[in-house]
């Protein structure tokens, strides 16, 4: 008789063991053609290698900056500014927006703030009532926190009515600094969100960014200031 092998993975594992259900596959794989920007203008470029699920940790947390605008449309906080900045040399990737930001509150039920709910908790989020209308990306608890599981280290900034909460997470989300609460009242401490992250390479069997992949990343930002403006 035959030896069956059961195997028990973690909700981190699983996804790291099996990225297409969650993000595409991590190989980088050559494309025909793709629309780069390259010199700040559009360009078509055949025969490009990439990763398609490095392009979705990093459009998960674009997506999210997007939502903002439309979310923040009829508040007395829009969503005005987006800003994206990607470090070739550490791999270290940044967006912000202003506009809505989250409450800086303890979750009545879960007893944890809600940015670690948010980011650092896998299946949680606020589009789960599908008898509303939805006009945002994301439906299924994981959007954000695919980022944070594919990176050496993610940090979420939040400001919310002059109180700034941040939170450091490691190792793929498996461990993470105590947060930090600082109040200010300053009038120059606007309601923001920022994520920063550095991806692990070695999950998508890279050194680094490369520069397709920089010019591919810079086509999609392009792309949210066209949607949003």
């Amino acid at each position: 008789m035959s030896k069956v092998m059961y195997q028990k993975l973690d909700p981190i594992e699983h996804i790291h063991h099996r990225p297409d259900m969650y993000v595409g596959s991590i190989r980088a794989k050559r494309e025909t053609f793709e629309w780069v920007i390259d010199g700040g203008k559009m360009k078509k470029v055949s025969d490009i290698l990439y990763s398609q699920a490095l392009l979705r940790i990093f459009v998960e947390a674009l997506s999210n900056a997007i939502d903002n605008v439309w979310r923040s449309q009829s508040s007395t906080t829009p969503c005005t500014r987006i800003d994206v900045t990607i470090d070739k040399e550490t791999g270290e990737i940044r967006v912000w927006n202003n506009g809505l930001s989250i409450p800086i509150e303890k979750h009545e039920d879960h007893g944890i703030y809600n940015p670690e709910l948010i980011f650092g908790h896998l299946l949680t989020g606020s589009n789960y009532d599908d008898k509303e209308e939805r006009y945002t990306s994301g439906r299924n608890g994981l959007g954000i926190k695919l980022t944070n599981v594919f990176s050496n280290e993610f940090i979420v900034k939040i400001c919310h009515n002059k109180t700034k909460y941040e939170k450091r997470w490691f190792r793929n989300m498996r461990e993470s600094d105590p947060h930090v609460i600082k109040h200010s009242k300053s009038p120059s401490l606007k309601n923001s969100t920022e994520v920063i992250w550095k991806t692990d390479f070695d999950k998508f069997k890279l050194k680094g960014l490369t520069d397709n992949m920089i010019k591919i990343l810079n086509r999609y930002v392009y792309d949210a200031a066209m949607i949003t403006k």
